[in-house]
């Protein structure tokens, strides 16, 4: 969710007009980006190498559905390492 710095003083109106349903996809969504990247060091250390790999190998990458379509299940594929 993005405001514009001139619309700070309407942000409290703009939430109010989300309703429960999008306020429940939002919060799956970044429950799944916690989870899948952030949750441990491991996964935290995972990510960066595989972000690094993507920019190396950039053929080879992941798309952006592929890093945040939380219906996917998350497994590192680290060329850069094999």
């Amino acid at each position: 969710m993005r405001v514009r710095e001139d619309d700070l003083g309407e942000v409290i109106t703009v939430l109010k007009q989300i309703s429960p349903q999008r306020v429940l996809e939002m919060r799956q969504q970044v429950e799944f980006l916690f989870n899948a990247y952030f949750r441990t060091i491991k996964d935290i250390t995972l990510t960066t190498l595989q972000i690094i790999n993507d920019r190396v190998f950039p053929y080879a990458g992941r798309k952006y559905e592929e890093w945040n379509d939380f219906h996917r299940p998350v497994s590192y594929s680290l060329s850069v390492l094999n």
